[in-house]
């Protein structure tokens, strides 16, 4: 669809929050040029880099219909980036796009067709191919896409969602949802599609649409015991308990790993509190109950 007449075609609007990536920012920013689809704004948010990052958004300028807007400080989050984007987002459709993924050739353009063939908005997904991973795809190839129904009781990230640079939505979604949360320092965009899902239908497209890279100074690479971490963890659990709670699988889970992590940041006390609640859930299971008698006895 080269040729495309843009005019004929809902703009979206592609952001991308970064900070000091000007190495792999390049990658990213090609994958986009490349897009068939060409009705495009590709918004840029620098978290403050020092890198030379501008320059590289510069250099596409040309390209590409570009948005660039640069924090005067480092807010740190990529939450407060996206949602600098999704505030000055002209596009009827939304996609988000980490500033080390790439888009591959027909994605926005497939993704926008699927939307227009629905008879109801969606928060619509696509698989991708994960570098450095022993899965290297979010979703089994094999599965037929469409419409993601959840059975009752069943708390939806139970299974593996793909990560934002999957996702694309109608700007009726985010009138709706409202923001990415800027108090969460650690899973703000898995709280983001916990709520986009509890609202919208889940549409699935089971194409290979992005490669994601993982790279070393990303949020999801921090040190997985850090107090952050268990304070995201935490404040997630204590935010989606009226969810949650009704997945007896999820909830138990989910005390077992606070518990585990508390144990490993010294943090005894909630740790043994954090099991005795897995045991309430399932007064069955012996790990849990190993672990609270031993805990209790040490504090």
């Amino acid at each position: 669809m080269t040729d495309q007449n843009k005019t004929n075609d809902p703009l979206v609007s592609v952001i991308i929050p970064t900070y000091n990536r000007s190495n792999v920012l390049p990658r990213t920013l090609s994958s986009l040029v490349k897009q068939t689809y060409k009705n495009i704004e590709v918004i840029v948010i620098d978290d403050a880099s020092t890198d030379g990052t501008e320059n590289v958004v510069k250099s596409f300028e040309s390209k590409l219909n570009l948005v660039y807007l640069k924090n005067k400080i480092n807010l740190k989050l990529p939450s407060c980036g996206r949602n600098i984007g999704l505030k000055i987002a002209r596009g009827e459709y939304i996609a988000l796009l980490d500033d080390d993924d790439e888009f591959l050739e027909k994605k926005i353009e497939i993704q926008v067709r699927a939307a227009q063939s629905l008879d109801e908005k969606a928060f619509i997904l696509c698989n991708g191919y994960t570098f450095g991973k022993s899965s290297p795809y979010a979703y089994d190839l094999r599965k037929p896409g469409g419409f993601i129904r959840w059975k009752k009781d069943f708390c939806p990230l139970r299974c593996e969602l793909p990560q934002p640079s999957s996702w694309f939505f109608h700007r009726e979604l985010v009138d709706k949802i409202g923001f990415f949360d800027e108090d969460m320092y650690l899973w703000d965009d898995i709280d983001y599609s916990l709520r986009l899902m509890m609202k919208y239908p889940v549409y699935l497209i089971n194409q290979l649409l992005v490669n994601w890279h993982t790279s070393s100074n990303s949020l999801s690479n921090s040190p997985p015991m850090s107090m952050e971490y268990l304070c995201a963890k935490k404040y997630f659990l204590e935010k989606h308990f009226d969810l949650i709670r009704h997945d007896r699988y999820y909830l138990y889970k989910s005390y077992w790993r606070l518990g585990k992590d508390s144990k490993k940041m010294g943090k005894i006390a909630e740790a043994a509190q954090y099991f005795r609640n897995a045991l309430l859930v399932k007064p069955y299971k012996l790990e849990a109950l190993i672990q609270f008698i031993v805990l209790s006895c040490r504090r």
